[in-house]
């Protein structure tokens, strides 16, 4: 009938309007998450800017380290060198005489000077506390015939220099000997290259409880950084790298920041001999 026919028709313009309706929804919805990835694009664009901006600056950064370490290096190979004469000229001299003394005991001046550098710069790595080793130290070059060639205190009689640390050599030979680490602990700092202060290549390691050990004069280090070491480990060999007019090994005990004679801490060898 004509009046079905309207409904019909009322019907199907009532559908069209609905599905109009959810078509116009669905494209305000498809604007919406459009404005949403445009807006996360803007913001990502402006998260890589400032990782790009931040990357340049590490980058500016890293570049200035390695000019001045390249700078650092240079002038530790002047110094090297100058050195190298002077240590010439140092055993042309005879060792009573007082041009001799004047000069190793600049040195040796200039290393206790280097030597208060190192103690302020570790001091953020280094621990603190009863000053004790649990597990006890033991003698750092393991070898039969060692003797100290330079005791800990005063130089002299005058006490113009302080020898902070043992003087460790070994009869028949010390260069290349293996140096072995006193306790358990962990590397600090440990230089294979430069001068450093008279003090050439060196170790150093934190035992806890405020106790470090310094392995100085080295002809090779064999360790790391960050390096977790253990009683007796071979850590360095013996040389004779920075001031030093002899293979051996400089031996010192940190506690708390203040340098304590190593013969308290660890027990000398019976065979060992002082000969200063």
């Amino acid at each position: 009938t004509f009046l079905s026919q309207i409904e019909l028709l009322n019907r199907i313009s009532e559908h069209d309007n609905n599905l109009v309706e959810a078509i116009n929804q669905g494209i305000e919805d498809i604007k919406k998450l459009q404005i949403e990835i445009e807006d996360t694009i803007k913001e990502r664009d402006a998260e890589k800017t400032v990782l790009n901006g931040k990357k340049a600056e590490l980058d500016e950064k890293k570049a200035k380290q390695v000019k001045a370490r390249e700078a650092v290096e240079v002038e530790e190979r002047k110094i090297k060198a100058d050195m190298d004469e002077i240590l010439g000229y140092v055993a042309k001299l005879n060792t009573e005489s007082a041009q001799y003394k004047r000069i190793n005991d600049n040195a040796e001046r200039k290393i206790e000077e280097y030597e208060r550098k190192i103690v302020e710069i570790l001091s953020g790595k280094s621990s603190s506390g009863s000053g004790t080793v649990s597990t006890g130290m033991i003698w750092p070059v393991q070898y039969k015939n060692t003797y100290i060639s330079s005791l800990f205190g005063p130089r002299n009689l005058a006490g113009s220099t302080y020898h902070n640390g043992i003087d460790i050599c070994i009869y028949g030979g010390t260069h290349g000997k293996n140096i072995s680490a006193s306790a358990a602990g962990k590397v600090i700092t440990a230089y294979n290259s430069g001068y450093n202060g008279g003090y050439g290549l060196y170790v150093v390691i934190d035992h806890g409880n405020g106790v470090q050990t310094y392995y100085a004069h080295c002809s090779s280090v064999l360790v790391s950084t960050g390096q977790n070491v253990s009683k007796g480990q071979i850590i360095a060999k013996i040389g004779s790298t920075g001031f030093s007019t002899g293979p051996h090994l400089h031996f010192g005990v940190l506690v708390n920041g203040k340098w304590k004679n190593p013969l308290n801490y660890v027990n000398k060898p019976a065979d060992c001999r002082i000969n200063t």
